[in-house]
């Protein structure tokens, strides 16, 4: 059956891994006219991580774009969640917000759910973050998470952050002294 608006039933594109390039690409054929925000948050991230000396801003970054793209991947589910976004930005009634604001963490919560299901099993993306305090805006600011709030490094970024600690090796090494 199909649609008498002209929207199409399934998603505008396939997911995309969860990476800037593959984002990228996904935001060029989504819209356009979104390139160079997402251009300008990708440069301001890399500054921020080079500035703290942190891997966070770069994976709230893909978080963020890979949300985006998401629900902009769907039409009809875009349209709603813009008109949510207008009706928490303008209403002057608060329970009208309220409503407003729980459909706008429905919708995202459904999209990251959908989109990692899309990604398939066995596939290299990491699932998104549901348990941070806070949800990424997806209208072009950004957010700051706190560190505690921040998913666990995996193993092979932590290996990447120089340690500050003066741990000693693990017993199960062989110390230089015991290959003798």
């Amino acid at each position: 059956m199909t649609t008498l608006t002209g929207i199409p039933a399934g998603p505008l594109i396939p997911m995309p891994d969860r990476n800037p390039a593959a984002l990228r690409v996904a935001v060029a054929r989504l819209s356009p006219e979104a390139l160079p925000r997402f251009d300008t948050h990708w440069a301001d991230a890399m500054n921020q991580a080079r500035d703290e000396f942190s891997l966070l801003p770069g994976r709230h970054f893909v978080d963020h774009w890979w949300a985006w793209v998401a629900i902009q991947r769907w039409p009809e589910r875009a349209a709603r969640f813009r008109e949510c976004e207008h009706i928490v930005a303008t209403s002057d009634d608060k329970a009208t917000r309220r409503a407003a604001s729980a459909e706008l963490g429905r919708i995202l919560a459904d999209s990251q759910a959908n989109a990692s299901r899309a990604t398939g099993p066995g596939s290299t993306t990491r699932t998104p973050n549901t348990s941070s305090a806070t949800s990424p805006s997806l209208t072009g600011g950004t957010s700051k998470t706190s560190l505690a709030a921040s998913p666990k490094l995996s193993a092979s970024a932590a290996s990447a952050v120089p340690s500050t600690s003066r741990n000693p090796p693990p017993a199960s090494r062989p110390t230089p002294k015991d290959r003798s």
